[in-house]
């Protein structure tokens, strides 16, 4: 039974994450049409600090960086440093700090924390 709750409860939290990305996505790329890289539009928000590394920088607009597709493949495949380069050229030292120290926050994944995050993508998506 223990089981069956907590499979329905990880289903539940993986919904949630799903939608709270998808609405990062969409609001930031309105928000940031064009890539930092080359000006041209913008396809995807790239977090800087990878998703899996930081939850409290997630759904942070700082570490969305807004990248063509091909930036964002040509990034994670090879590992491309002049991307890297350019990101940090273009963002400066003070955000390279700032992004560090929000990376140290602990946030944990709850219901409660996500549909707040939906909540808050969705409002200031209208």
């Amino acid at each position: 039974m223990k089981t069956r709750k907590r499979t329905k409860e990880r289903k539940s939290l993986n919904r949630l994450i799903k939608d709270a990305d998808r609405l990062f996505q969409l609001k930031y790329i309105a928000k940031h049409p064009f890539s930092i890289i080359s000006g041209e539009p913008t396809g995807v928000m790239h977090h800087f600090i990878q998703k899996k590394q930081s939850n409290a920088l997630r759904y942070d607009e700082d570490n969305g960086i807004p990248l063509t597709c091909a930036e964002h493949t040509r990034h994670h495949a090879c590992g491309d440093p002049t991307i890297l380069k350019r990101i940090l050229e273009a963002k400066g030292e003070d955000w390279f700090n700032l992004i560090q120290e929000k990376r140290k926050q602990k946030v944990k994944f709850t219901e409660e924390y996500l549909k707040e995050i939906i909540r808050k993508l969705n409002e200031e998506n209208n």
